[in-house]
This record gives structure tokens, C-alpha cells and sequence, in this order.
């Protein structure tokens, strides 16, 4: 699919938000204009508003992180990172009564690479973890050090991933969820490719699991590339 063609779904998607946002939002007004309004019901539709206004967010932010090409080099502890990432879901986590299994690699201190394109590829990817998991389940999030990469597994227990959601997962607009917009995986596909990468799932009856690679230093290794060039 063509950037112009993504854009303007982008666009479709936003519009329809916002027209959303915006007809909620008259309704409470009209609602705060009334006297004895129960508190209950007040409750519920700025909770809605919310919802909506969070829902708007991740569209707007998720164009702008499909469009981002260029790589920010930092230095980050790589466990650190991964274990503010888990700490962020834990509402989430909590709610479905999941349990995250750690198994790390100790040989991983830190590391060089875009923080921002790497976060955003293990949030994606345990989001739909958490999401595709069945109540009190496990997830089980490793990493281990293979010369110069970081291989990294989430793991979770819930329903397979047929074959043909498979093999066309990482495109645009490609989602199992109804509420879902398709682009998670897809921005993960293309960050994973910007820092020199691999992403893949493999799906059965009995676990989903995406495994994920990249360069520890992904300046030194492109300087490697280079001079084999």
C-alpha cells in the first residue's frame, strides 16, 4: 500500500474520531447545563470522553511513528527499559489477571540504538500479547544475547494466529481485534527494519510467540555492513 493511501486512512480514521469527541462532548455540556445530574451518570460519559479522546491519541500518534524514518541514537539499559515498558501495562495486566514471567540474559547491559523505535516495538508487541492471552495466563518475556543481536521472545498462551493472518500480520491495516487499527505491527515491522532487524511469529495450538532481533550497537554494525560493501 502506498504512503498516500495509508495517510489518507489515517486521515478517515481521525476525522471519525474527532466527530465523535466532538458530538459526546455537546451532549455533556447539555447534561452540566441541567440541575440534579446523577453523579453516576456524569461519571460514565466523561469516562467515555476519555476512552475516545485515549483512542484519538494512539491514531494521531501512530501516523506520526509510521512516518518516522531517521534512527536517534542513545545509549539505555536495555532491562531497565523492558521492565518500565511491563510496569506501564500493569493496570492492564491486572485487570485480566495475567502473570509476566522475566528470563533475562545478564550478559545485556546497555545498549545503542533508537530507544524510542525499540520501545515502541516491545510495547506493540505486549500489548497484543496481553490482549491475545486468556485470563490468568502467563507471558513470558526473554532475552538472551547471540553475538552482536539481542534476541528477544514474548510468549503468550492464548489462540493460535491462523496461517494467513500470519503471513501478512507486519502489513498495514492487518488486525485480529475488532477494535484494533492494524498499524501496531506494522510500525513494528517497519522500526524493526530501520535498526537493522528481524521480526517473526510463530503461532500454534498451544503458544504464540514473537521473536525479535536487532544489533546491540547499531552504529558499529552498520559501519560493519559498510565495509563489506
Amino acid at each position: 500500500m502506498e504512503n498516500r493511501e495509508i495517510f489518507e486512512y489515517f486521515i478517515h480514521k481521525i476525522k471519525n474520531s474527532t466527530q465523535t469527541i466532538l458530538l459526546n462532548a455537546q451532549i455533556l455540556k447539555k447534561v452540566v447545563e441541567r440541575k440534579n445530574i446523577p453523579r453516576e451518570k456524569m461519571t460514565k460519559m466523561v469516562d467515555k470522553l476519555c476512552q475516545q479522546s485515549e483512542k484519538l491519541y494512539r491514531e494521531v500518534r501512530d501516523t506520526g511513528f509510521y512516518f518516522r524514518e531517521e534512527n536517534v541514537m542513545e545509549k539505555f539499559d536495555f532491562h531497565c527499559l523492558i521492565n518500565d515498558i511491563i510496569e506501564d501495562f500493569q493496570g492492564f495486566i491486572a485487570k485480566r489477571s495475567l502473570h509476566i514471567k522475566t528470563e533475562y540474559d545478564l550478559m545485556i547491559g546497555k545498549i545503542d540504538q533508537d530507544k524510542l523505535k525499540v520501545a515502541t516495538v516491545l510495547e506493540n508487541i505486549l500489548k497484543n500479547s496481553i490482549e491475545a492471552s486468556y485470563n490468568n495466563g502467563d507471558i513470558i518475556f526473554s532475552t538472551k544475547k547471540v553475538g552482536e543481536f539481542i534476541m528477544v521472545k514474548i510468549i503468550n498462551f492464548g489462540a493460535e494466529i491462523s496461517k494467513e493472518i500470519r503471513k501478512k500480520i507486519f502489513k498495514p491495516m492487518i488486525t485480529t481485534k475488532s477494535s484494533g487499527s492494524g498499524f501496531g505491527l506494522a510500525i513494528s515491522k517497519r522500526f524493526i527494519d530501520d535498526i537493522k532487524g528481524e521480526i517473526k511469529v510463530n503461532s500454534s495450538d498451544q503458544q504464540t510467540e514473537f521473536i525479535i532481533t536487532f544489533p546491540i550497537d547499531l552504529e558499529s554494525y552498520e559501519k560493519i555492513i559498510d565495509s563489506r560493501r
